[in-house]
C-alpha cells in the first residue's frame, strides 16, 4: 500500500482525492454502470481490464491527447463494443496520489485538459451515453461557474453589508449587494452539502480524519473549478504526443539488506 504522505498539506491532498473517489464509485459510477445505463465516461488505466475483442478495435495511442482513458473509454461506446461493468467491492486496485500542491495541479489539469480533448474529438452523438455527456458538461460548467465565482460575490456582499450595517448606509444598492450572498447562505448550500460527502467518506471508510479536514475541502473545490475552465480553452488549441512526466513518488519500503552466508535468516532494514 502506499506509504503516507510526509507532510500535513500531503495528508489533506491525499484526503481530499480519497474523498472524490469514494463519492464518484459510491454517488456516480455505479449508478452509470447499472444495467440499463451504460454511461459511464471514464474507466481508470490501472484499475480496468478490458476483453481483447474490444481492446482490437479501440485507439489506444489517439493522436494530440494528453491521456488515454477518457477516449478508451469514449470509444467503448462511439463503437457499441459492450457494456462497461462496474461493483466497488469487484477488485482492490492501488495507486497513489500527488502529495504536494504543484504534482496535484499539473495532474488535475491533465485529467481535465484530457477529459475536454476527447470531447472534442468524438463530439456529441445521439444516444444515451451522449445525452448523459451533455448533461454532465452542463452541470460541470456550470458548477465550475459557480466555484469560481463564489469568493468575489461572498466579498462584495460582505463589505456591502457591513457598509449597511456598520456605517448605516443604506443605499439600495447597497442593500441589494448586502444580500447576494450571505454567510447563511455559503453555509447552507456551500459547507453542509460538502460535508454530507465527507460523513458518507467517513463512514465508507471508517476513518473520522476526512471529519478534522472537512472545513477546507470546498477550497479544494474551488481550485477545481479554475484549473477545469482554464484549460477549456486549450482543449481546442493544445495538443500533445501523451508522454508525461509522473509526480515524485514516495518510497513504499526501505530496502531489504543482502542476506549473508550464515544461518537461514533474512534481516530486514
Amino acid at each position: 500500500m502506499s506509504p503516507a504522505p510526509p507532510t500535513a498539506i500531503g495528508r489533506f491532498l491525499v484526503a481530499y482525492r480519497e474523498r472524490l473517489y469514494i463519492v464518484v464509485q459510491l454517488l456516480l459510477k455505479y449508478g452509470q454502470a447499472a444495467q440499463g445505463a451504460n454511461v459511464v465516461s471514464i474507466v481508470p488505466g490501472f484499475a480496468s481490464m478490458y476483453r481483447t475483442s474490444a481492446l482490437a478495435k479501440i485507439e489506444v495511442l489517439a493522436p494530440g491527447l494528453v491521456i488515454e482513458d477518457f477516449n478508451m473509454t469514449f470509444e467503448i461506446h462511439a463503437k457499441k463494443l459492450g457494456r462497461i461493468a462496474f461493483h466497488p467491492s469487484a477488485a482492490v486496485a492501488y495507486t497513489q496520489d500527488p502529495d504536494n500542491l504543484k504534482d496535484y495541479i499539473k495532474q488535475v489539469r491533465r485529467w481535465i485538459l484530457g477529459f475536454w480533448q476527447t470531447v472534442r474529438r468524438h463530439g456529441l452523438q445521439f444516444s444515451r451515453f451522449w445525452f448523459v455527456l451533455g448533461l454532465y458538461i452542463v452541470e460541470l460548467v456550470a458548477s465550475c461557474l459557480f466555484f469560481v465565482l463564489l469568493v468575489p460575490a461572498f466579498l462584495l456582499s460582505s463589505l456591502a453589508a457591513i457598509e449597511v450595517w456598520i456605517f448605516g448606509n443604506r443605499s439600495e444598492v447597497f442593500i441589494f449587494l448586502s444580500g447576494v450572498l450571505r454567510p447563511q447562505d455559503v453555509l447552507i448550500g456551500v459547507f453542509l452539502p460538502d460535508l454530507f460527502l465527507t460523513v458518507l467518506a467517513a463512514v465508507s471508510m471508517r476513518n473520522p480524519r476526512f471529519l478534522l479536514m472537512a472545513p477546507f475541502f470546498p477550497l479544494m473545490r474551488i481550485l477545481d473549478a479554475v484549473i477545469c475552465l482554464q484549460v477549456l480553452p486549450k482543449a481546442y488549441s493544445a495538443s500533445s504526443s501523451g508522454v508525461w512526466v509522473s509526480p515524485v513518488r514516495r518510497i513504499q519500503r526501505q530496502p531489504q539488506e543482502i542476506a549473508t552466508p550464515g544461518p537461514s535468516v533474512v534481516r530486514t532494514g
